[in-house]
This record gives structure tokens, sequence and C-alpha cells, in this order.
């Protein structure tokens, strides 16, 4: 009896040695797993100095980037109009009220303006008054033109008449010197000359008075005329401000501000100094979006620019365009340049006031592309750490247009050069690396304590887990 209690103690004493044993090797196989796992994944810093140094590697690639300012803008309608009395007057109609859609020249609201209409007929009166002033001085010009032709007329006879007396007075001189003729009838021919020459002064004064009448008329003519021109451009000035009583729209469009009712008194706009419009009409088939470029990207803008604009709730809603036009000069106050886009909108999606992200497409380029990340700046130069023969090599590079997440390499690298983008600031150059990319498919071909392949999502999964357990730790 005591020698088979002896052997059931024995078994269970070696049972448990056994169990002890399975249990020590799994944990050990477990800790070797997660061991191999960190390793994978474990940049320079988690290795001792003997180790050589896991750093994350990925082929160089080429490819387009862009340089995008990404900025608010605002909606503007492409017209937009306020309309204002230009006379004064009462509301006697309102034809049309907020959200309707109008044509150009269509009839918005009428004015009554019973004092203008007076008014208008006032110079009518005068006009009728300055155009009958005008026949009168004309009538009278005409009659000093034919006192004129009379004038000259009886100078003609006054003249042949001197003429005649001038040969009879010097036949009658000669007689009288050889005693032909009486002394009587010398001075008597000595007379009639001095009368005809008499004559002639006087018809040559009648000529100068007959001139000037003309003249004289013809000045009152003149300013009869320019009296009907002065009461006719008053009366086109009342019957223009008359015009105004109706309320046209100047294009198609949209009412979106109607300031008055039937019967309400408005004034001139030209007199009042502060008033409200009565209508204000907008077009929005086309509008425009107005963005304030920041002084330093002024010199990557310019009209054709490519812009995308994203207006504020239409997360869905990217419309491409280009700078249509700007102001070509910075605003002192903001030291911004005003930028405009024109976007086509027929739908009439897109409203006046809204706000927008415009991106500005400043520069765009092809070429190599590596994560920011992956750039070593020092001294003023940038570098980046390449994997050659599993030996880190580090290499200078200029760099071009960037973004937030990649930059665009103009020399020093080639498509398909292997590029650390994890690790490269725990190597030196020369140094031995084991690339992690490689790691990785060791770790996913791997076979666990039960004997079958690891998928390669729960690989990836069990990384993840040692990652965030590193973390902790």
């Amino acid at each position: 009896m005591l020698g088979f209690i002896d052997r059931r103690a024995l078994r269970v004493i070696v049972w448990t040695i056994v169990g002890a044993m399975v249990l020590a090797a799994a944990i050990e196989f477990i800790h070797l797993k997660k061991k191999t796992i960190i390793t994978a994944v474990t940049p320079l810093s988690m290795n001792g100095p003997s180790r050589v140094p896991r750093v994350m590697v990925e082929k160089v690639k080429s490819g387009p980037i862009a340089r995008v300012l990404d900025i608010p803008g605002s909606l503007r309608p492409f017209y937009e109009s306020n309309l204002y009395a230009k006379a004064s007057g009462y509301i006697s109609s309102v034809l049309v009220d907020i959200g309707d859609h109008v044509k150009a020249g269509q009839l918005l609201a009428v004015i009554a303006e019973p004092e203008l209409k007076r008014e208008y007929a006032e110079k009518q009166a005068s006009l009728a008054a300055a155009q009958a002033a005008v026949q009168q001085a004309a009538s009278q010009l005409d009659q000093y033109q034919r006192s004129l032709g009379i004038a000259q007329g009886n100078l003609t006879s006054a003249q042949a008449a001197l003429t005649l007396q001038q040969a009879i007075y010097a036949s009658s001189k000669q007689l009288f010197k050889g005693d032909a003729i009486s002394q009587q009838a010398f001075e008597q021919a000595t007379s009639q000359l001095t009368v005809a020459q008499a004559g002639v002064d006087v018809a040559r004064a009648k000529i100068a008075a007959a001139e000037a009448q003309i003249q004289s008329g013809q000045s009152a003519l003149t300013l009869s005329r320019a009296n009907v021109m002065v009461a006719r451009a008053k009366m086109e000035k009342i019957q223009a401000l008359l015009a105004y009583d109706q309320i046209i729209a100047p294009f198609d469009g949209v009412i979106t501000v109607r300031g008055i009712d039937p019967g309400d008194f408005v004034q001139s706009a030209a007199r009042a100094k502060s008033l409200k419009p009565l209508f204000q009409i907008v077009s929005q088939t086309k509008i425009r979006v107005f963005v304030d470029v920041p002084e330093q990207d002024v010199r990557f803008v310019h009209v054709g620019t490519p812009a995308e604009v994203t207006p504020f709730g239409y997360d869905d809603v990217h419309l491409k365009g280009t700078i249509t036009r700007t102001a070509d000069a910075l605003d002192v106050a903001t030291r911004t340049l005003r930028c405009e886009i024109d976007l086509d909108n027929p739908q009439n999606e897109l409203r006046g006031g809204m706000y927008a992200e415009v991106k500005l497409y400043e520069q765009r380029a092809a070429g190599i592309l590596v994560p920011v990340s992956a750039l070593i700046a020092r001294g003023g130069h940038y570098f980046v750490m390449l994997v050659r023969h599993d030996h880190a090599v580090e290499v200078r590079v200029k760099t071009g247009l960037s973004t937030s997440l990649m930059v665009q390499i103009i020399s020093g690298l080639r498509a398909g050069d292997e590029l650390i983008t994890r690790g490269q600031d725990y190597v030196r150059d020369g140094a031995r690396v084991v690339p992690i990319a490689k790691l990785i498919g060791a770790v996913v071909i791997r076979r666990n304590h039960a004997g079958h392949r690891l998928a390669a999502d729960e690989a990836r999964s069990e990384l993840l887990k040692t990652k965030a357990e590193m973390a902790e730790s």
C-alpha cells in the first residue's frame, strides 16, 4: 500500500513538472513572438548599441504637386443696382415685390408728380413766347434789309445826278470863261453841283443807318433764338423728369429690396442727402467671387490662375474657375490684393452675400516627391537618408514646391530610390540598417503556436497592438 501511494505521488510530481515546463515554454514562445514583432517595428531608439538599427523605408516616386493657397472668399452678384427717384412725388402703384424675377425695361412702380406737370406747362408757354419773339425779330430784320435796299438805290440815283451836275459844272465853267454865259448861269450850275453832292452824302448816311439797324436786328434775332433754345432745354428737362415717374428695371434680375408702398412720398435723390433705395435689383446668372490675397503670395497669382470655389454649406460643390481680374495694386490698409473670379450660375444655386472657401493653385509642377517628414534640415540645407546595400546614405537635396505633406525634390534623388521615412534621425551616414518593410514581410509568414499561418491583417493588428503597448510603457 505504501509502495502504491509512492507511485501515485511520483506520478503527480512528474506531471506537475511536465506542466510547468510546458507553461514555461509557452510563455517563452509568446515572449519571443512579441520581441520579434517589437524588433520589426522599433526604430533605433528601442535597440541597444549592439543591434542593427531598424528603419522604415519606401520607394521614391514621381508625380504632380501644386502650391495651393487656401483663402476665404465672398460671393457678390455680377450686377447690383439701387434704384432711386429722380423727381419728388407720391407712389401711385407698385408692380413688383421681393424675389420677383424681372426683365430689362419692365415697369416696377409709378410716381405721381402733379407739381412737375404744372411746371412743364409753364415751360411750354415760355417756349412758345420765345418762338414768337424769334418770328418778330426775323420780321423786323427783314424790314431793315428792305430799307437798306432802298437806301442803296437812292445812293445810286444820287451818284448819277452828281456825275451829271459835275459835267454841267465843267461845261458851264468853260463857257463862263469865254463869256458865253452869264455870271448867274454859272452860279446856278455851281449850286446844282453842291446839291447833287449833298444828295450823295445823304444817301450814304441812310445806308449806314440801315446797316446799323440790320446789325441790331440780327443781334435781336440771335438773342431770340437763344431764348428759344433755353426755353426748349428747360421744357425738355422737365419732360425728362416726368419720364422718371416710371421706375424701370435696368437689366434682367431679381428684386432683393422693395422700400416703398403705394401712397409713399418720395424725394428726388439729387435733393435729399440720404435716402433708402426704392428697389434693389441684382443679376446672379453670373457670380463674382472676391478674394484678398496676402502680400507674400501676390507674386504667385495673376489673371488666369486656376481656382476652386467651395461655397459655405456646399461641401460637395467644387466649382472650377480662374482669376478673371485683379486690382493690380495692394490695399495699403490690409496689404492684400483684391482678386475676382467670375463663375456662371445658370441654376441660381449661388447667391450674393455667401461665403466660400477658395483654393488658388498658384503653381503646378511634376517631379520627384517625398514626405516632408523625411527631410533633415541642417546648416541652411536639406538632406535625406537613403538605403543602399543595407547601409544608410545621406544625400543633399534641393527642394521646390511643397504642401503640408509632400515636397518636390528638384535635384538629388531619382525615382525608385529607397528613402528612409522614419528613423532617419537615429542613423549616421554609412551605418548599416535593416529596412522595416522587409521585417514586416517576415512577420507575416511566421507561424503561431498552434502551427497556423498568420493572415496579413492579423499580423498588422498585432503590430498595432505592440506599438500601443510600447507607447504605454
